[in-house]
């Protein structure tokens, strides 16, 4: 679970433009002082802007800037149309910002780490809100998206931890990856019947929404789109959508091969997968703690984590015809105790098994030919970051194989069985069965048996060389 942080500098407008004076401003701020860097102050702050032909652009404020900030609606008789990038970047005193309406653009991470900032007016007339405009601004209570806006660009509210009110734009379209990140004290998440995609991680670790609402006009979602949302119990698509489909409350591809979240606060200590279902997504099951056994049926495959921290699970039975293992596919099922690897299985991913500190023993087949790191015998504690060898655990391998060098390795307590010793073995059970065979066919070459009468085909007792010689007397 990475987030991706996105590196977003305090630009300027250009060096010719932040050497031109300031002018003194008309609207709502009172200009109470200017140097010959283009520096002034409105309302105690102190602002850099430049010019652009159709008016005005913030291009910075001084870190030292603490409260409300009103933003004239003009600067030397130019209207002010654009919060540039990063122009408030970690500006941690603002508590409050109001634009003017004349403000159309703001830049990408404008406002990024504003912590204390716990409202902003966004301008009706708004067309365009920047990646990271708002990331981590962890005070911001309320957002209404102006109409204007059809998309939400990445990250661009991630992190808002506070957000108890989001209004969406009657128009919008997109939503990109990480546009919520980490969003949200709100119950239910209703999409707007006019998105057509989303983005991976968009709404992720929204730890108190219950019910989501997919519309039938979404097309596409990225990957781990409601991973997270821990109180999530059910996921609910639209009648008619042509690319997802949801069954009691389970998100699946339309044609139903692929599923691609359970609701980790759904009720029921077992589930099935559908018949017909052959893969399952990355995360699928990711903190689905109520659940005790799960069924795979049909499914073939399955992503990074699918049964991550999966707490309760303490029965699943592998398929068959299983190729690989993905990292952290198991990592923190704490309760599970037993697990069969197929002799199908050739690789198994980095963490696969860490955490999960009720298994005792694993056996791995000879076929493993790659064993990621701290795959078996781990446990991972997030709060210290650091890794401990679990007590009583141990492997069952082969000399000679993979998992007789990862034992070695990662110092993991190991049980093994001579790979010659089972050849031979094997090869004396078949030169046993094939003596057997042997011996009961040549007895049945050799034995007389009555050709006619009532004995027919009985077995002739075969005479002693004695009573041969003495001509059967």
């Amino acid at each position: 679970m990475r987030l991706k942080h996105m590196r977003v500098g305090a630009a300027l407008m250009g060096a010719a433009l932040a050497m031109l004076p300031a002018m003194p401003c008309s609207g709502a701020g009172e200009v109470t002082d200017y140097d010959d860097m283009g520096m002034y102050t409105v309302n105690d702050s102190y602002i850099t802007f430049g010019y652009r032909d159709d008016g005005i652009v913030i291009t910075e404020c001084r870190k030292e800037m603490k409260g409300d900030l009103v933003i004239p609606d003009e600067l030397d008789g130019k209207p002010v149309i654009a919060i540039g990038e990063g122009a408030f970047y970690q500006v941690t005193g603002l508590t409050s910002v109001t634009m003017p309406e004349t403000v159309t653009e703001i830049g990408p991470g404008a406002f990024y780490c504003c912590e204390a900032l716990r409202s902003v007016n966004l301008p009706k007339g708004l067309t365009s809100i920047g990646e990271s405009a708002f990331y981590q601004c962890a005070s911001l209570q309320s957002v209404q998206i102006p109409d204007g806006i059809t998309t939400i660009t990445d990250s661009c509210f991630s992190l808002c931890y506070s957000l108890t009110e989001l209004t969406f734009p009657k128009n919008l379209e997109v939503i990109e990856a990480q546009a919520f990140y980490g969003t949200g004290q709100m119950d239910e998440l209703v999409i707007p019947d006019t998105v057509t995609d989303i983005g991976e991680l968009a709404f992720y670790y929204w730890n108190r929404i219950t019910t989501v609402t997919i519309p039938k006009s979404v097309r596409n979602m990225g990957d781990y789109v409601f991973d997270g949302c821990d109180a999530l119990t059910e996921i609910v698509v639209e009648d008619g959508n042509p690319a997802y489909c949801d069954v009691d409350g389970v998100l699946y591809d339309a044609e139903m091969k692929r599923l691609i979240k359970y609701p980790s606060a759904k009720n029921g200590e077992s589930f099935s997968v559908p018949d017909g279902v052959t893969e399952l997504d990355g995360w699928a099951f990711v903190g689905a703690s109520k659940l005790r056994s799960i069924e795979l049926n049909d499914v073939e495959t399955f992503g990074n984590e699918a049964f991550y921290n999966c707490t309760s699970l303490e029965a699943i039975t592998l398929p068959a015809n299983l190729e690989k293992l993905p990292d952290a596919a198991f990592t923190y099922c704490s309760s599970l105790r037993e697990i069969v690897i197929p002799e199908s299985c050739t690789a198994i991913g980095t963490y696969c098994f860490a955490g999960c500190t009720s298994l005792r023993e694993v056996a791995v087949p000879a076929g493993v030919t790659e064993i990621g790191d701290y795959a078996f015998g781990y446990d991972y504690d997030i709060e210290t970051q650091t890794l401990s060898k679990l007590e009583d655990f141990r492997l069952r391998v082969l000399v000679g194989t993979v998992g007789m060098e990862y034992a070695k390795e990662f110092d993991v307590p190991y049980r093994s069985n001579s790979k010659l010793g089972l050849i031979l073995g094997i090869t004396a059970a078949v030169l046993v069965v094939a003596g057997i065979t042997a011996g009961v066919l040549l007895h049945r070459r050799n034995t007389v048996r009555i050709a006619d009468g009532p004995n027919k085909g009985k077995p002739v007792a075969k005479q002693s060389r004695t009573n041969t010689k003495n001509g059967g007397k």
